[in-house]
């Protein structure tokens, strides 16, 4: 069964149209509150996305759009909430079971330069909710910071590589 995110809005291929079909989402108080609390935000104040899906060949299907937000990150210094905009495209290909081929199924050896295979669409729902809300997971800084707020000296990278202890243990000691 597909996990239903915090913006749950599934879209049935079975019955998705033709030209296909176009969703604005915009979450209620509640769902913004899920959000935050489903991304470990200390609070989202706005969200808005649109999703289009496509069907682009008998069974693969294509998703695009975008998604703003307003949020507040905590700071990993000093661990006070600061305000973080966020603006991501969203462009996903998703195939259902039967159509993802060979490379969908099974291990094979791929490049960088290889495409990414298809997205599975499980029990024929495409979480349109879950589409932007992944997007706006990557639009986050993963390690945020306030700005002004200077890692504490403690914490800052020392020029001694972490291995000069193992270092000076193999040297001979003098007597």
């Amino acid at each position: 069964m597909t996990e239903r995110g915090p913006l749950w809005r599934p879209v049935y291929v079975a019955s998705l149209p033709r030209q296909g079909l176009r969703m604005v989402i915009e979450p209620t108080q509640a769902e913004l509150s899920a959000l935050a609390g489903w991304l470990d935000l200390a609070s989202v104040e706005s969200f808005h996305a649109e999703v289009s899906v496509t069907a682009v060949r008998p069974g693969e299907f294509q998703a695009t759009g975008s998604i703003r937000a307003s949020a507040h990150q905590t700071c990993v210094v000093s661990l006070e909430p600061f305000p973080v905009e966020v603006a991501e495209p969203i462009d996903v290909r998703l195939a259902l079971p039967d159509n993802l081929g060979p490379v969908g199924r099974r291990e094979v050896e791929r490049t960088l330069d290889d495409p990414d295979p298809p997205d599975l669409i499980e029990d024929g729902i495409i979480d349109a909710g879950m589409l932007a809300v992944e997007a706006l997971a990557l639009g986050l800084p993963p390690f945020p910071r306030k700005p002004g707020i200077e890692m504490p000296e403690d914490a800052r990278e020392t020029t001694e590589s972490p291995f000069a202890a193992l270092a000076a243990l193999k040297k001979p000691q003098a007597e």
